[in-house]
Order: structure tokens, then C-alpha cells, then sequence
């Protein structure tokens, strides 16, 4: 029994005291990171005041809208490569954290979320979110999903944080703290190279959008989110950002997306759809899908124009109840 005590239980007893011990010290550091990488911009936001009207999306939140040519309170708080079950997630710590926008909050998507082919990459994402793990109902269940084995590594303290640790520890030393922007927007200025991307990006999606299989948890993101939002008092406006030459199947899912949408009651801003089309200049463009930073300027003015006429419609709605 002794040689059980001394050879599997004290060993077992000094990992988990390890772990715990290093789970608190990153716990400590992750918190403190108010810089752009892990989940950095979503701390500072945290940290700060909530604007009036706030932006949620990916890249083509964060390099394409400028927050300034819309309204004076408002904010884009985005994350490169996370999609709509990252962004479900965030949005539910902002409301557990009394942190969501004072009146309009704007969900930026991407039609490809629709699709079932790409949800287990949706899944994944959450992941970057694995602090939140014990701490958020919406964050854990959508990592649960991932696989059966997931609560079991989340025993451990230190899986919170997985291999982006060694960043907390290593980039403070370093003085590497990238910005997460004015406001939340970083522009993407024009470069020589912005027609080749453009043209080989085209090239490289050309068959992405060929899926036929709709995923039922797009709904039930859409439907959990507006329901947040009307809990809170908050318009819920979904956004669907410009491409430089839409493929026939992004302009077909995003015309699904637009009924799912609206049958939750919700405005669905459309730049893919809209009859007349701005955004067919190579010159506007970083690559296939980034607006550059004069590209940014004439799609933020279009955006804040279509806003303001939200504004006004729902004004006259209530005027008239």
C-alpha cells in the first residue's frame, strides 16, 4: 500500500497542485492582456464602457468598417477567423458581464457559416475562448460539442490555456503589445500587390461555396442572439459585407440567410445582393474579400447612410404604436 502511496498518489497530487498553481498565474496574466492576442481586444472591451452601437465580427469587421464614419459611440470588437459560434459565445459573456451596447448591437457574418460542412471549424474556434470554459454556459456547450472528451481535459487548469500560455509569459517580456486599433479598426492600406491577392484569392475560393447541406445551429445562433438582445432592449441588426465579385453560391446562401434572418424579426443589411453595386474597382480592394482603407472609407459611409435610415424607420414605427 506505502509503494502505491509513494509511486502513484504523491505523483498524481504534485501534477495537480502543479497545474493549479500555473492555471492561477496565467489566469492572473490573461486577464491583464489588454493587447491583440489572446482575446487581448475582448479584455480591454471588457475593461472599458460600452458604446451606443457595437460591431461584432471577423477580419472584415475589423479591416473594412470605420467606426468614427459611422457615429460617435461606436466600436468594432472582431477577431480574424471567428465566426458565428465564436461570436454567439462572445456576445453572451458581454451580456454576463453588463457589457453589451447601449442600443445597437451589428452582427457581422459570413454566409459560409451556413453551411454544415463548416461547422466543426466553427466549433473549434470557440476554443480560443476556453478561459471562459467554467465561467460561461454558451462557451462550454459549444466546446463540448467538439468531442465527447472535452469536460475531461478541461479538468485541468492549464488546458484552459493550452499553447497560447507560452504568449502571456513571453510577450510582455518582449514589450509586444500589437493594437487592436482605433476603435477596434485596423486598416488595410493599398500596396502593390492588392490586384494579385485579389486575383489569386478568386481563384483559390472558387469551389468554397459549393455545399448543400444547411446547418440547423445557424438558426439557433441567430434566434439566441436576438433574443438576447431583446432582453437587453437592443437592435439587432445582421450584416453581410461586400465581396469584390460575389460567386453565384455566396449571392444564393446569403439570399437564404436573409430569410432565416428576417423570419427572426431581424434587419439584414446586404452588400452582396444590393442592386447597385459600388465595390467593382480592383482599386478598392487589399485582396478578394478586405476592403482596403479607401475602399473601408466608401463602405463606411454607405453603411452609416443605411443605419441612419434603419434609425429613422424604426423611429416611425414607434411613433406610430
Amino acid at each position: 500500500m506505502r509503494a502505491v502511496v509513494k509511486y502513484l498518489i504523491i505523483p498524481l497530487l504534485v501534477l495537480f497542485a502543479g497545474d493549479r498553481t500555473m492555471g492561477i498565474i496565467l489566469d492572473r496574466l490573461y486577464l491583464k492582456n489588454h493587447c491583440n492576442y489572446n482575446e487581448g481586444a475582448l479584455n480591454e472591451y471588457l475593461a472599458g464602457v460600452a458604446p451606443d452601437t457595437l460591431i461584432v465580427g471577423t477580419s472584415r469587421a475589423i479591416h473594412m468598417i470605420i467606426p468614427n464614419s459611422i457615429g460617435k459611440s461606436v466600436r468594432v470588437l472582431g477577431q480574424q477567423q471567428k465566426n458565428l459560434f465564436y461570436h454567439h459565445s462572445v456576445i453572451s459573456l458581454l451580456a454576463q458581464h453588463r457589457k453589451l451596447p447601449r442600443k445597437v448591437l451589428i452582427l457581422n457574418i459570413e454566409v459560409s457559416d451556413l453551411y454544415l460542412e463548416n461547422a466543426g471549424r466553427l466549433l473549434q474556434q470557440v476554443s480560443s475562448l476556453s478561459y471562459f470554459y467554467n465561467k460561461n454556459e454558451v462557451v462550454k456547450s459549444y466546446i463540448n460539442r467538439i468531442g465527447s472528451y472535452e469536460p475531461i481535459k478541461y479538468l485541468s487548469s492549464l488546458y484552459r490555456h493550452n499553447s497560447n500560455g507560452v504568449l502571456l509569459f513571453t510577450n510582455p517580456l518582449q514589450n509586444i503589445c500589437p493594437s487592436s486599433g482605433d476603435n477596434g479598426y485596423i486598416p488595410l492600406q493599398r500596396g502593390p500587390l492588392d490586384s494579385v491577392r485579389t486575383m489569386s484569392g478568386l481563384k483559390e475560393d472558387a469551389g468554397k461555396y459549393n455545399y448543400n447541406k444547411i446547418n440547423p445551429e445557424f438558426k439557433n445562433s441567430i434566434h439566441k442572439i436576438k433574443k438576447l438582445c431583446d432582453a437587453n432592449s437592443i437592435e439587432l441588426i445582421v450584416l453581410n459585407g461586400p465581396y469584390f465579385k460575389p460567386f453565384s453560391n455566396m449571392i444564393k446562401a446569403s439570399g437564404m440567410v436573409s430569410e432565416i434572418v428576417i423570419g427572426e424579426n431581424t434587419k439584414y443589411i446586404d452588400f452582396v445582393r444590393r442592386p447597385k453595386y459600388r465595390y467593382k474597382s480592383m482599386a478598392l480592394w487589399y485582396d478578394h474579400i478586405h476592403l482596403n482603407h479607401e475602399g473601408a472609407k466608401v463602405y463606411s459611409r454607405d453603411l452609416g447612410m443605411l443605419l441612419k435610415e434603419s434609425a429613422a424607420e424604426n423611429r416611425s414605427v414607434i411613433n406610430k404604436r
